[in-house]
């Protein structure tokens, strides 16, 4: 596992290199306000033809997260964090 808790194949998806021949990880992260929406825009993005990479499963760090491929072949993991809040407007308020 990452640190994110993706599986070691997905480490090096789309990824760039560190200058030493080492891949780093590259995602995008869309953060949901609970498991119910993760499921709901994994389903969506599957029915847009998106294939999963990992389904949706509760991670090691407390939340719920799933992974799917862009067209672009990007990938992108669908996220809940118990810790963090999303306001109304949108945006996070961070533990703490």
């Amino acid at each position: 596992m990452d640190s994110v808790g993706a599986c070691p194949t997905l480490v090096d998806f789309r990824g760039g290199n560190q200058g030493d021949g080492k891949p780093f990880p590259l995602h995008h992260l869309r953060l949901s306000t609970g498991t119910d929406e993760v499921d709901s825009v994994l389903a969506q993005a599957v029915a847009a033809g998106a294939n999963h990479v990992k389904p949706a499963a509760q991670a090691f760090w407390g939340g719920y997260s799933g992974y799917f491929p862009d067209p672009d072949g990007f990938l992108w993991e669908v996220a809940w964090n118990p810790s963090f809040s999303i306001q109304p407007d949108g945006s996070i308020r961070l533990p703490g």
